[in-house]
């Protein structure tokens, strides 16, 4: 992996998508998911927390905007679930970014020779 430089924003964006996919996980019963995803939010929180330190990730992670940012991608990740059943458009961008999905997988493996970390909920692979 590499490390870049991306806004504290985004970061705390990613872990709450995680932490969605983590509880989505749970519900569902996928073990397999739930570990990886609970390892990738380890590491990410480990990641902030030596980039930020401990106080700072804290006040960040239990603030409303924090809150905010969580319920906001929770309503996204209805909307999508929503989607899937749908027919129309909804549907057939809900598949493309699933194929975008399978893109970025083949594009780490081929080319670094590893597995994506990023974890895809509701589709079978």
């Amino acid at each position: 992996m590499i490390k870049i430089s991306i806004q504290e924003c985004q970061v705390f964006d990613m872990l709450s998508i995680i932490e969605i996919k983590i509880e989505n996980a749970r519900v569902s019963g996928n073990r397999e998911k739930l570990l990886e995803l609970s390892e990738s939010k380890r590491l990410l929180i480990k990641e902030i927390t030596d980039e930020i330190g401990g106080n700072k990730f804290m006040q960040a992670y239990y603030s409303p905007q924090y809150s905010e940012i969580y319920k906001s991608n929770q309503e996204t990740f209805d909307l999508i679930d929503r989607a899937k059943n749908d027919n129309g458009l909804a549907k057939i961008t809900d598949e493309a970014n699933y194929k975008r999905h399978g893109v970025k997988k083949k594009f780490q493996e081929v080319i670094f020779g590893n597995k994506i970390s990023e974890v895809k909920m509701g589709y079978k692979e």
